[in-house]
């Protein structure tokens, strides 16, 4: 039995019949208290039962739960995610259908994790959103005894949750797991997000021809632009470093130049590891464009050097 408003519910019942042994089916049951009782269901006859309860060998304890982090406002803290490394392990099942934890980026990053269970589950990647809600951004299910990669996930920097269910809670689940960050996953530098446009560059310094110009552009920073300054009129030269040149020929960036106005200055392909304006340009202000094609497959840094042709 169980006390519900006061009343009792019944929750199982067995018959035993005179010098008969009987096994109960399962009855799963959440922490609390219960009661039993035997009738004897002929004392009006004459009834006189000598009886014995005893707990079975089929039954079993699920002492492991812990339900401190079963929401989010609860969810333990995984600090900041900086490189691959365990994230937690622990159990869920019966009595603690979920755990949460929260994890912290500092920058743009792709997430791939590492996780296993002993019993079904299903692990998800959250956001919360402005209207205090989360979203899914991410499930894997696991069946019993599984070990699973889950597929990249971009992330920009900021807070994120994680949790873990049992998806049999209800049924008796019984979970041991883990879950890690893996090699897979890439932590990408903080961008520079004060030049993505040839309009926000115009209120940066100019560089000069013989400067180096290092940057990155990629997942949270795709393109960015650099005001340089011609003291007189030639031929602009481009000279890119090895990784430039190649990220330049593999297509995975673009390098553009603009006047003072906007307006698209010709470059001329890839050469060996220099790249230079079709015709001579005039003196004065120029941008120099440098954009991710795909920031979902694609990063990469790189350095131009400025120049003029002789």
């Amino acid at each position: 039995w169980q006390e519900t408003g006061g009343k009792l519910k019944s929750l199982q019942n067995i018959s035993v019949k005179a010098g008969a042994e009987a096994d109960t089916k399962e009855l799963l049951l959440s922490a609390g208290e219960y009661y039993y009782s035997v009738q004897s269901t002929n004392a009006s006859k004459g009834g006189n039962a000598d009886y014995e309860v005893t707990l079975n060998g089929k039954s079993a304890f699920f002492t492991k739960g812990y339900n401190g982090d079963d929401t989010v406002e609860t969810a333990i803290d995984l600090d900041v995610l900086s490189e691959p490394a365990p994230l937690d392990a622990d159990w869920v099942g019966l009595g603690d259908e979920y755990d949460y934890g929260k994890f912290t980026l500092e920058s743009g990053a792709k997430l791939s994790f590492t996780v296993s269970s002993t019993d079904a589950a299903k692990f998800t990647v959250w956001q919360m959103q402005a209207n205090g809600k989360l979203k899914s951004l991410q499930s894997t299910t696991l069946k019993a005894g599984q070990t699973l990669n889950t597929k990249d996930l971009l992330l920009n920097a900021g807070d994120y949750y994680v949790s873990m269910q049992s998806t049999n809670a209800s049924k008796g689940g019984n979970a041991d797991y883990t879950a890690s960050l893996n090699e897979n996953s890439r932590f990408f530098p903080a961008g520079d997000n004060t030049n993505n446009t040839w309009k926000a560059a115009a209120l940066q310094d100019a560089r000069l021809t013989g400067e180096e110009i290092n940057g990155w552009v990629g997942f949270g920073d795709a393109a960015d632009f650099i005001k340089f300054q011609l003291a007189e009129s030639g031929q602009l030269q481009l000279t890119l470093d090895d990784v430039t040149a190649h990220a330049l020929a593999a297509k995975e960036i673009n390098l553009t130049c603009l006047d003072s106005n906007g307006k698209a200055v010709t470059l001329s392909s890839l050469s060996g590891d220099e790249v230079t304006s079709k015709k001579a340009l005039a003196e004065g202000e120029y941008y120099l464009g440098v954009s991710c094609t795909n920031v979902n497959k694609f990063d990469t840094s790189y350095s131009v050097t400025l120049g003029m042709l002789a």
